[in-house]
């Protein structure tokens, strides 16, 4: 199970509507992304661990934390 949820993790970072929010962006004439990285990750949390949106803010964080290590 962690296997396939790092994956997923992988998958959702590799969009580039969030990927934008880590990496920056890729060309110069596209503009910057309007979310920030807390927002990215409660996006991603919501996609990886959609039983658990009550607590948005606490899964974005373990998200983040995540992605960092």
């Amino acid at each position: 199970m962690t296997i396939y949820l790092t994956w997923l993790l992988l998958t959702e970072l590799e969009k580039p509507e969030n990927a934008i929010a880590f990496v920056g962006k890729q060309d110069k004439k596209q503009n910057t992304s309007p979310d920030n990285k807390t927002d990215v990750c409660q996006r991603i949390a919501k996609v990886i661990f959609p039983e658990y949106m009550a607590e948005a803010k606490t899964m974005g964080e373990r998200c983040q934390k995540k992605i960092k290590t």
